[in-house]
């Protein structure tokens, strides 16, 4: 192999420059170009000799299965070499021989149905994990060595994939299919929703236990005591609400001890889905706040989630670990052929992305539960100032809300007058901060929070604060390169400059702009509550996800002759599951899906059946639908403008009077809209999410006074704060909400008309009108608010463009 062994000269030169995989700002300048242009020669040429390095990788396998068999499990308490995910560094090396017995046939069926191709295709992977080694063995090792290889997880990691799978995957085109018949495990799981999948053949399959999955023993054996001491509690906390007057009740569902069962039958089916490593859009989970509801209640499904994670990083962990006293046995004169590919060109595996602090706040202390149990003091290091920054002020609220519910089913009403709907208060309880991130790091016994990003192994953050980082690293990656090009034409400024304004200009023509080194080697990407993304910049959560599997611009002492051939070969992307969740389904977000989730063990989504809101209208009111043409989904903005300014603002200009709300989901129409009226002089206010508190009380006692005819309100502005706006005659609705139960709040608004008004019907016998526009690519916001049925009839081409429900 003289291409490894001039490979690995190179290899050992970068890696002896680097300080412990930590980047440093006051290096000299002068050796950054030279070991930059290095640095990208080396992944160059591993990249060209990816087919040469896959047949030594191969013959490697084989022999680490051999030897694996011989070996067995034993963990090390040392230090090893590779700080990368070191079984030290992210939990204890579990001996599975026990586990491997009971779930050997489920493991195999999850291995064989982890992906699809053709048979050719198959057989290599089979020969790759396997390595054609017979694990009858004497002693249980060979059980043991196979159940470690054949997972979900290795088939994934090691599938090797054509030029055409390649370039099929990165085309985002997915055609859905649902199940085949008498093959769909969640049948009835759901109400009015069904699973899709695509790029497979079928369903995973989902055993009954967590040993079939490959889930570490110390793992499950936290499943349970967490989930107990849940149980437990919620029982306690139901007792004392009820003694309290509460009707409310505890839905907790204990484990039983060495069952090895999941909460729910939901739970098991999407963990088998994550455990697939298929792309899962979870568009269906409901927003907290329901009956029985409580604070302290946990998330099945972020649970399931967390589960896999945990799960994912301690494999990782435990070959690298077994790898590197492997290479010790060696010593400096090993084969270099025998080097093996298990990691990722930086230590960070999973990345959660979450809207708000007090949603991060719940993640990062379950996520520290299911890990291991705190027996130290120093069990979780920098506990103290998580608490101090995640925890809000207004925690105290959570005790009041309880209060307030006890109150309301014992028949007292509240002093504080109307209560905001109980999901709301569920989501905005808490710290409400949309900017934070921090690094996590899983060592043995402990865990570290705030930990660099380059030695973290799960990153937790939003999207504005990783976009805003990636801005940061941008902004100076610019001003080095201003910095070199003001040295002059010399060889090494010039260089330089010219790496670092290359650099920034492909940063900003992305949108992923920066030095995100730290993101390169994500092999799970979790999403959590994007509806809620979707009510502040959806376009920071693309910025992310297009920075993610970026080749790295530095080494940060990684051995380049460890790194993952996949990942040499730029298919990071390709390699890397995202699991997204929503209440709903929308564009934005299932173009997002499409385009930038390409793993290639396909995708599957829960595809809602929604029977629509008209049937929580309480007030009396004529409900108008009106149709109009756009040529495309890009068009049809300006396509509604042009309606609204043709058809429908010259009946609202003669109709005269007051009291119409305008609702506008999209800030952008928003802005358009409030131009127009005042080019058209009209008199209105404004309401809406950047308004401070003594504009949105000027704004709203205008219009309830008829001192203005319109109101203009914005869809985020009640997302964020459900105002309750009084002198309400007529509502229109310039485009759908997304949130179809906005849609009734408001319309139910109107049977509060006015002073001395009725249910839809305001002073002087008005009889309150409710208008809203649509095309034909508001499908999935017209068909949660009028029922999938009504809404194929709507959007039929042959059917009439003018709709009315009363």
């Amino acid at each position: 192999m003289v291409v490894i062994r001039a490979v690995s000269s190179v290899a050992a030169g970068q890696t002896a420059s680097h300080d412990d995989g930590i980047e440093k700002d006051d290096e000299d300048d002068s050796a950054q170009p030279a070991a930059a242009e290095a640095y990208s020669q080396l992944v160059g040429l591993l990249s060209s000799q990816r087919t040469a390095l896959g047949a030594a990788l191969k013959q490697r396998q084989l022999q680490e299965l051999e030897g694996a068999s011989e070996e067995g499990e034993s963990e090390s308490d040392g230090d090893g070499e590779d700080t990368q995910g070191s079984d030290e560094d992210a939990g204890s090396s579990d001996s599975e021989s026990e586990q491997a017995a009971a779930a050997a046939a489920e493991v195999a069926d999850a291995a064989g149905a982890s992906s699809s191709g053709s048979e050719d295709e198959a057989a290599d992977a089979q020969e790759d994990n396997a390595g054609g080694i017979d694990l009858s063995g004497s002693n249980g090792t060979a059980a043991a060595a196979a159940a470690a290889v054949a997972t979900n997880w290795e088939a994934f990691m090691s599938r090797e994939l054509s030029d055409a799978e390649v370039a099929a995957l990165r085309s985002g085109k997915a055609a859905w299919q649902d199940p085949p018949a008498g093959q769909d495990p969640s049948e009835g799981l759901w109400k009015r929703a069904k699973w899709q999948l695509a790029g497979r053949d079928s369903m995973p399959p989902a055993p009954a236990s967590l040993a079939g999955y490959g889930v570490k023993e110390r793992l499950i054996a936290r499943w349970h005591e967490v989930h107990q001491a849940d149980a437990e509690r919620l029982v306690s906390h139901a007792a004392a609400s009820t003694s309290g007057g509460s009707s409310s009740s505890s839905r907790a569902k204990p484990l039983k001890p060495g069952s090895q069962v999941f909460v729910s039958q939901q739970q098991r089916l999407l963990f088998s889905l994550c455990d697939s490593y298929a792309d899962v859009l979870y568009a269906a989970k409901p927003y907290p706040g329901g009956p029985g509801w409580s604070p302290n209640e946990p998330d099945e499904a972020m649970d399931a989630v967390l589960l896999h994670v945990l799960n994912h990083c301690a494999k990782t962990s435990d070959v690298i670990k077994r790898n590197n006293d492997k290479l010790k046995a060696q010593g400096p004169g090993g084969d270099v052929s025998g080097v093996p590919r298990d990691q990722g060109f930086t230590r960070p595996k999973a990345l959660i992305l979450l809207p708000m602090r007090n949603m991060a706040y719940d993640l990062v202390r379950r996520l520290a539960a299911l890990a291991q149990k705190e027996t130290r003091a120093d069990s979780v290091q920098g506990k103290e100032k998580f608490l101090e920054q995640f925890v809000g002020e207004d925690d105290d609220d959570s005790q009041q809300q309880q209060e307030h519910d006890a109150a309301a089913a014992a028949g007292a009403k509240s002093k504080k007058g109307p209560q905001k709907p109980a999901e709301h208060r569920a989501l905005f309880r808490g710290n409400l901060d949309d900017h934070f991130r921090l690094g996590i790091r899983i060592t043995r016994g402990q865990i570290k929070l705030f930990a660099d990003f380059l030695q973290s192994d799960i990153i937790v953050a939003s999207p504005v604060a990783l976009a805003t980082k990636l801005a940061e690293d941008a902004a100076a990656a610019a001003e080095r390169a201003a910095a070199g090009s003001s040295r002059g034409p010399g060889g090494r400024g010039k260089g330089k400059g010219g790496h670092g304004a290359a650099a920034a200009a492909a940063g900003g023509a992305s949108g992923a702009a920066g030095e995100a080194d730290f993101l390169s080697s994500i092999e799970v990407c979790v999403v959590e509550r994007a509806d809620v993304m979707l009510m502040q910049n959806w376009q920071h959560v693309v910025t992310v996800l297009e920075a993610l599997n970026q080749l790295p611009r530095q080494q940060h002492g990684t051995d380049i002759m460890r790194v993952r051939l996949h990942l040499l070969a730029s298919q990071g992307q390709l390699y890397r599951q995202t699991i997204m969740s929503s209440s709903f389904a929308s564009p934005q977000l299932n173009a997002a899906f499409s385009s930038l989730c390409c793993s290639h063990a396909g995708k599957f989504r829960l595809v809602a059946q929604p029977s629509g809101v008209l049937g929580q209208v309480v007030p009396q009111v004529r409900q108008l639908f009106e149709r109009f043409a756009a040529p495309s989904s890009a068009a049809a903005a300006d396509a509604r403008f042009e309606f609204f300014k043709a058809s429908l603002w010259p009946r609202l200009a003669e109709a005269g009077g007051g009291g119409l709300l305008l609702v506008v989901p999209s800030y952008f129409d928003f802005v358009r809209l409030r131009n127009f009226l005042k080019a058209q002089e009209a008199e209105f206010a404004v309401l809406s999410e950047y308004c401070s508190f003594a504009a949105v009380t000027r704004a709203r006692a205008l219009f309830f006074q008829r001192r203005v005819r319109l109101m203009l309100y914005t869809e985020r502005a009640h997302f964020y704060h459900r105002y309750r706006i009084r002198g309400i005659q007529d509502i229109m609705f310039y485009s759908l909400p997304e949130h179809a139960h906005f849609y009734s709040e408001l319309v139910n608004l109107v049977q509060s008309g006015g002073p001395g008004g009725g249910a839809g019907a305001a002073a002087g016998g008005h009889h309150a009108t409710i208008t809203a526009l649509f095309c034909q690519f508001d499908a999935l916001a017209l068909s949660r608010v009028v029922g999938q049925g009504r809404a194929a009839k709507m959007l039929a081409a042959d059917s009439t463009p003018t709709f009315v429900f009363c």
